[in-house]
């Protein structure tokens, strides 16, 4: 495995443990304080945000599946192995 590869890995955990955070940062907060324009600036940034994840999900899945991953996890499709919310 090349040193690349390694350190993709060790980059994708690092930046979904961020985003978790990040997530747990901004559940904690009050909105008191923002003015009206501020939240919707808010509202728009966290609704790109939340656009943007499925396509990461799908990518994942996808990964899954070139790599007829199903097996190996002990499922007989994709779908058994998948996270549903």
């Amino acid at each position: 495995m090349s040193s690349a590869l390694v350190s993709d890995r060790d980059m994708v955990h690092a930046a979904v443990s961020g985003l978790e955070a990040a997530v747990d940062s901004l559940v904690e907060l009050s909105f008191d304080g923002l003015t009206s324009p501020e939240v919707v600036a808010v509202l728009a940034r966290l609704e790109t945000a939340s656009r943007r994840q499925p396509a990461m999900g799908h990518r994942l899945v996808g990964k899954l599946v070139r790599d007829r991953s199903a097996r190996e996890l002990g499922a007989k499709s994709i779908t058994e192995v998948t996270p549903r919310a």
